[in-house]
Parts: C-alpha cells; sequence; structure tokens
C-alpha cells in the first residue's frame, strides 16, 4: 500500500482511515497541535510554519519527532511529496480549509 506511514499516522492518533481522502489529493495529515514544533515542550520550543524534505529528514534523524509522536506524521508527509505530492500539511482538524491556503499549520514541500 502506497503511504504505509500516512496510514499508520492516522492509526496512532485513532483517527478514522478515511483521514486522509477528506482533503483534495490526501495533501494533509491531521495533528492535534497547531503546527509541526522543534523541541517540543522545551524551553527552545519553536513552531514551524514550512518545513523543506531535506530539513524535515534531518530533524527526524535528529530525533526532533519521536515515534510515538510527531515522527509518523513526518515520515508520511515525507513520503508524500517524495512520490510526486506537491506539498503536504500537517494541521489541527478545524484548520484544514486555512491549512491548505499556507494560512495554519505546517506546510511541507
Amino acid at each position: 500500500m502506497k503511504f504505509k506511514a500516512a496510514r499508520a499516522a492516522a492509526e496512532a492518533n485513532s483517527f478514522p482511515p478515511k483521514v486522509l481522502e477528506w482533503v483534495p489529493g490526501g495533501q494533509s495529515i491531521i495533528e492535534l497541535l497547531e503546527r509541526v514544533a522543534l523541541n517540543y515542550n522545551a524551553p527552545q520550543h519553536v513552531e514551524l510554519d514550512r518545513l523543506t524534505l531535506d530539513d524535515a529528514r534531518q530533524y527526524l534523524k535528529e530525533g526532533q519527532f519521536p515515534p510515538w509522536c510527531m515522527g509518523p506524521k513526518i515520515e508520511a508527509v515525507v513520503e508524500f511529496v517524495e512520490c510526486g505530492g506537491d506539498r503536504a500539511v500537517v494541521c489541527r482538524p478545524e484548520c484544514v480549509v486555512e491549512a491548505l491556503a499556507g494560512q495554519a499549520g505546517t506546510v511541507i514541500e
């Protein structure tokens, strides 16, 4: 199955399997946080509006996105973009429309 990481991310958050099909092109992963963050819950906590594929891969290697939390989501969006998607967005459920317009969430290109 293509985009296995995306399905795993949805299931890890108890989202219904259709969560990735709500959004045209499967560009969005629904998250309970406003944006992707570095140094989560630490004094150096920084929320990201945008993230390049190279940065996403590097932060994954550094352990910024733990496997029990943001890691599967970042792996999923990296896989999606690598497989030909224009971009991916990680956002809160109520912000999907705004996130796809670039006004909320974190865009990964």
